[in-house]
């Protein structure tokens, strides 16, 4: 390529000096050659340097494509390798997991058996000694048994001595009234769940039983509440008690009063669904009960500040029966009725029982005159005439 354009360069030249007039050329011929010459050279000299310079380019990508191939040679080479030592590495791998399989599949049978005979043997030894310990708490269950069963028959036994002793001293304090203060220092020393049980006894005698009651409603011992109230409702659904004379309906009506004793919200509401029951059922029990049931709810009712049972004992007041000694329990009554602001019941009890005795009479209408000083001033007068006239008359 270079050579043609030297070629070109020259004929371009040759033209140029061949059409200007032959004349001219003549002269000038030398001239001329030796300027074409001069500049030839520093043509060739031009063509000279940028073939060093293409030359030295070519070399320069040479060398790159040399450089790269002899790269992907070498990491074509790594790869290989690479490849050559993980196959080399698996395989030895393999060979040594196939020995250890043809190998270790016969230690690890004789281990195993080994270890079967061991644990078979320590577990026929834990089952031995499991054995004998089973056998030792059988025994000693059973011996156990026994004891308990010596210890329960012991505190039955002791238990019920405990309550014929107790029998025994409350029998001989009814009996023999005149000791009466012997026996209630000896009474004093029996134990309260004792007196409790004698109670729950139903072989014994009511007056045994009630007296059993008395002794622990003066000792505030409250857990006779629920045992008194479950045997009077006993009473009210049979016929048990129906003909009982007067001594046994008097014990039943104490029972009644101990309960009273008692100031428990237990005891209040206790009585309070005894005296409806006394109210809405027709039983003959009701004469014996309904006074000191009405009379045990004011006092409870009193000390506990409830008054929700008011309505039902005004309802109950026609029915109640007085006696004198009763005044006190009358009087609380109407002082009951008065803190709940019930002057309706308090007139009832005076129109009923005000002629029982001065007391009551005066303790109701002095209860009236906050609640109807009219009434009471009526009353007064009335009664100021009738005493009048009384006196006048022959």
């Amino acid at each position: 390529m270079k050579k043609f354009i030297v070629y070109l360069l020259l004929a371009t030249l040759i033209s140029i000096a061949v059409f200007p007039s032959f004349a001219q050329q003549n002269q000038n011929t030398q001239q001329e050659i030796k300027a074409l010459k001069k500049q030839l050279s520093e043509i060739q000299s031009k063509l000279q340097t940028v073939e060093n310079v293409e030359k030295m380019e070519l070399a320069a990508k040479l060398a790159e494509a040399q450089a790269k191939l002899i790269n992907t040679e070498f990491s074509k080479l790594k790869l290989e390798l690479k490849d050559s030592n993980q196959q080399w590495l698996i395989t030895w791998i393999l060979i040594f997991l196939a020995f250890l399989s043809a190998g270790g599949l016969v230690l690890w049978s004789r281990l195993t058996k080994k270890m079967d005979d061991l644990i078979t043997t320590e577990v026929q030894k834990r089952v031995n000694r499991f054995q004998e310990a089973v056998e030792e708490v059988d025994t000693l269950t059973n011996e156990l048994k026994e004891a308990v069963e010596k210890v329960n028959f012991l505190e039955t036994q002791i238990t019920i001595l405990n309550k014929e002793h107790a029998a025994d001293i409350i029998e001989k304090s009814i009996i023999h009234r005149r000791d009466e203060t012997y026996y209630l220092e000896l009474i004093n020393k029996v134990a309260e769940e004792t007196l409790l049980d004698l109670f729950n006894d139903n072989t014994r005698h009511i007056s045994v039983r009630s007296k059993a009651i008395k002794v622990l409603a003066d000792r505030k011992y409250t857990k006779y509440i629920s045992p008194v109230l479950e045997f009077l409702n006993s009473t009210l659904d049979s016929d048990t008690y129906k003909d009982a004379g007067f001594e046994t309906q008097l014990e039943l009506k104490r029972l009644v009063s101990y309960l009273g004793m008692i100031h428990t919200q237990e005891s209040y509401d206790g009585l309070t669904i005894f005296l409806e029951r006394l109210l809405l059922e027709d039983t003959e029990m009701k004469d014996v009960y309904i006074t000191w049931t009405v009379f045990s709810l004011a006092s409870a009712g009193s000390a506990l500040n409830i008054g929700s049972s008011v309505s039902k004992m005004r309802e109950a007041i026609p029915y109640l029966e007085a006696r004198f000694d009763d005044k006190q329990a009358f009087q609380n009554l109407a002082g009951y009725f008065d803190k709940f602001n019930e002057p309706d019941g308090i007139k009832e009890i005076l129109r009923d029982f005000g002629l029982m005795t001065s007391d009551i009479k005066e303790t109701c209408l002095n209860l009236l005159e906050k609640h109807d000083p009219d009434f009471v001033r009526e009353h007064r007068e009335e009664e100021t005439t009738t005493n009048t006239e009384n006196e006048e008359s022959p």
